[in-house]
């Protein structure tokens, strides 16, 4: 099965927990493939993390 690195852009930054692990993965998809547009995947990634993360509240509380 093949699917296209923009398809995986949109699955990975619905997925991810911090924009930062967008960053570990495209460093490990450019060392598998040379053609690979690390910064197009990573404003795409972002872009969908953005849309479901930014939007809520940070729950950053300290109970002590």
């Amino acid at each position: 099965m093949r699917i296209s690195t923009a398809k995986l852009a949109d699955i990975l930054g619905l997925v991810v927990s911090w924009p930062t692990h967008l960053h570990l993965i495209a460093d490990e998809l450019a060392a598998a493939n040379p053609s690979f547009n690390k910064e197009k995947f990573l404003r795409r990634a972002t872009e969908k993390w953005e849309e479901v993360y930014a939007t809520q509240p940070m729950d950053d509380y300290i109970p002590y």
